[in-house]
């Protein structure tokens, strides 16, 4: 994610007390295998999952059976024009090559709905929620929890400290309010892995909760 500071992903690790991160961001990434932003036919999000999934180290290093997963996704795919319920199914399908590998625990975000992105976000967040629900009920022991963006409290943020410039990416200030619903949306496990996909790529922070 592009921002002017520190994003919600990182703030939760802070909050959470992570102390190493596995960074494989890539900006522009879609909720499918390629990345536009970059040109790519890969290094989108499913892309980064299977690579994630065949690399052997990487799962030693960072595995997910204790993990929260953040999975943030579909911003891309509006602006690139593709079709939103694909788009959610995209992330259920992640989501459910990540339970084959062991994913347990899985926080979610969908998009802030805004007048410019009403209908495409509304679609998005409906068919998220739906495919999320099915997924859920299809694997016993799993939890699949929705960070709401549209719940960000922004009282007392200027309405120029809300948004950048490019009138797109949240702030550093707008970033740390997400993470705040981050940190209350999901209850705290014993033990940790902390695995965040986000809408700009992959990373992951292994830590022990006390």
């Amino acid at each position: 994610s592009v921002s002017d500071g520190k994003v919600w992903v990182d703030y939760l690790a802070e909050d959470l007390g992570v102390t190493s991160m596995l960074n494989m961001a890539y900006g522009g990434a879609t909720s499918e295998w390629d990345n536009p932003a970059a040109e790519s036919i890969a290094l989108g999000l499913q892309w980064q999952i299977d690579y994630y999934k065949n690399s052997a180290g990487l799962q030693y290093l960072f595995g997910i059976n204790d993990a929260l997963v953040t999975i943030s996704a579909g911003g891309n795919d509006m602006f690139n024009g593709r079709t939103a319920t694909d788009a959610a199914v995209n992330v259920a399908a992640a989501i459910t090559t990540l339970i084959g590998l062991g994913g347990k625990n899985f926080l979610v975000e969908n998009l802030i709905i805004t007048p410019d992105t009403f209908e495409w976000a509304t679609t998005f967040d409906n068919a998220l929620a739906t495919q999320l629900s099915i997924v859920n009920a299809a694997n016993a022991g799993v939890d699949i929890y929705i960070l709401d963006w549209n719940k960000v409290d922004l009282t007392g943020l200027a309405a120029n400290n809300i948004m950048m410039s490019d009138g797109i990416h949240p702030t550093t200030d707008h970033q740390r309010r997400i993470a705040d619903i981050a940190w209350t949306a999901v209850p705290e496990p014993a033990s940790v892995i902390l695995l965040i996909l986000g809408f700009a790529g992959l990373a992951g922070a292994r830590r022990r909760m006390k």
